[in-house]
């Protein structure tokens, strides 16, 4: 019988409002607490070591040995990129290691893409975005280039969308005045950042759909959307990789390309003409076609 994780845990159990926070705290602070005693545990939370033993046992694990080994193995998958780089400049090997070690990193990224992709719920994404009269975009800091990449793809569907990227885009997004007939997507790696997870709320708010693109399924911002796609963006060396929510992004783009194929195929034809027309290829007119 495959070893239930910590996440898989927690999507199949009902939890408090407290419980709810204590898992809230434990996903931000992980590096902080994933090596600490119960007690240590109870004491940097504010919360009593009662709450903590009900709480691991409402989870199923066997005792606080087991619940902390899957703590230790979140950590390891989600240290800061601070916390990672100072790692890497610290070791002999860098110069050698570094290509090796991220390409080998981007690659176990895609893997548990792989191994986690829930295709419903991407068929699902992928209809929203379809059917909405306008698509919202978010996105903070490195995954800006996802919310980029998304946009220019959705324009070349001819599909309405506009992208609110930085600090105070939660405050653009209360101003836009969503509607049910839109969608909104927030793009985080990590999923904890208070302003995505705020804007998202608010769109929820307002009866759109709200769509996340994250690390997991069960960080802030997974749990407040009513859809997560799950593309990791653990990095090597200074940020989150964004190779698996890009390759999130590709998978969405052609689902919706192969829905309208013939009107795509169309675009793209008259996009071939106008190429040739301009000379986009570098070539003389004797160039053939």
């Amino acid at each position: 019988m495959p070893k239930i994780n910590f996440y898989d845990r927690i999507k199949e159990s009902t939890l408090t409002k407290k419980e709810e926070q204590f898992v809230n705290q434990l996903m931000s602070n992980v590096n902080k607490v994933a090596f600490l005693n119960g007690a240590k545990m109870a004491s940097e939370f504010g919360v009593s070591p009662s709450l903590i033993t009900r709480f691991i046992k409402k989870l199923g694990y066997a005792g606080f040995s087991e619940f902390k080994k899957d703590l230790e193995s979140i950590y390891k998958k989600n240290n800061t990129p601070h916390d990672r780089f100072e790692k890497i400049i610290q070791t002999k090997d860098l110069k050698e290691g570094i290509v090796q070690s991220t390409f080998a990193q981007d690659l176990n990224n895609l893997i548990n893409m792989q191994e986690s992709m829930d295709e419903e719920a991407i068929e699902k994404a992928c209809l929203q975005i379809e059917n909405a009269e306008n698509v919202y975009i978010s996105a903070l800091f490195t995954s800006e280039i996802c919310a980029h990449l998304l946009s220019f793809y959705l324009n070349r569907l001819g599909i309405n969308n506009v992208t609110f990227l930085g600090i105070g885009l939660s405050k653009k997004v209360e101003y836009c005045r969503m509607t049910e007939k839109d969608v909104f997507i927030a793009i985080s790696s990590m999923g904890y950042l208070n302003e995505i997870i705020e804007a998202a709320k608010i769109a929820r708010s307002e009866g759109s759909i709200t769509i996340s693109i994250t690390n997991d399924n069960v960080n802030v911002l997974a749990r407040t959307c009513d859809l997560n796609l799950v593309a990791p963006g653990i990095g090597t060396a200074i940020d989150y990789s964004q190779i698996a929510p890009i390759s999130m992004i590709n998978i969405i783009a052609n689902k919706i390309a192969g829905d309208r194929s013939e009107e795509v195929l169309e675009n793209l034809a008259k996009e071939k003409e106008s190429w040739f027309k301009f000379y986009a290829f570098g070539v003389d007119k004797s160039f053939p076609r």
